[in-house]
């Protein structure tokens, strides 16, 4: 796990009791549910972190993916869950729980008054990819390229982040691309390198193994600075999008 992005940001929710909080705590094992499928980068730092928690309680610590409805479905499951403090979240906060109220006309529950929020634990930077066997190399090459598709072609993301800056950056541009929703990542990729889609916005934890492996080619990041792994990839305030900033 050495290799993770710095510039990451995850929230450690948890629904508590005060009878949580006896001096023999915890006594048993943790769920610790993920609002996103295996292998997602979302899942791959609850993995990371829970394993921490494992060493810091001396107990078991045991990981559940409830993934879908962009991680409403986790939220719902631990605002629903016995509040004892042995079920906690760890999860993209700004994203599933913040923009959530935002993105959903109605939630089956509520953000601020069902999470107790425990700690923030790291920052999280998106990042605008492109299947790497086509030719555009930065956001302005990747407009044009949009702009000579059909309705201006389509953009993927798995969660409220991605859909959120492909849909920034599709404004600004003056641009009608559509957004299509995924639930796993890796069926949005295929998608995009079969060219049923034209560039996706997805959390750098993933994004890093597939750049490194050649598949997918960075154009920028969605925080307002460089991500330490990624130093060559410029932001999109760098990219000409003053103010740009989705860090969850």
């Amino acid at each position: 796990m050495h290799g993770l992005p710095r510039s990451m940001l995850l929230i450690a929710a948890m629904v508590l009791a005060g009878a949580a909080f006896a001096q023999d705590y915890p006594v048993r094992d943790i769920r610790s549910i993920c609002n996103f499928p295996p292998g997602s980068g979302a899942d791959i730092l609850v993995r990371y972190f829970s394993d921490r928690l494992v060493k810091l309680t001396e107990r078991g610590v045991i990981v559940e993916n409830k993934a879908g409805a962009q991680g409403n479905i986790a939220s719902d499951f631990v605002a629903k869950s016995k509040p004892d403090g042995y079920t906690i979240m760890i999860t993209p906060a700004s994203s599933t729980l913040a923009a959530a109220s935002h993105l959903f006309k109605q939630l089956p529950f509520d953000p601020l008054k069902d999470f107790a929020p425990v700690a923030t634990i790291a920052k999280l930077t998106f990042v605008v990819t492109v299947d790497a066997a086509k030719p555009m190399r930065n956001i302005a090459e990747l407009t044009q390229y949009l702009k000579g598709r059909p309705a201006d072609g389509l953009f993927g993301a798995t969660n409220n982040s991605g859909m959120v800056s492909g849909t920034i950056l599709r404004d600004a541009s003056g641009l009608k691309t559509a957004y299509v929703p995924y639930k796993v990542v890796t069926d949005m990729v295929n998608d995009m390198v079969r060219g049923e889609i034209y560039f996706v916005v997805t959390d750098a934890t993933w994004t890093f193994g597939q750049i490194k492996a050649g598949r997918v080619r960075a154009l920028a990041v969605t925080s307002p600075t460089r991500a330490s792994a990624m130093p060559d990839v410029p932001t999109m305030i760098e990219a000409g999008f003053p103010g740009f900033d989705v860090t969850p």
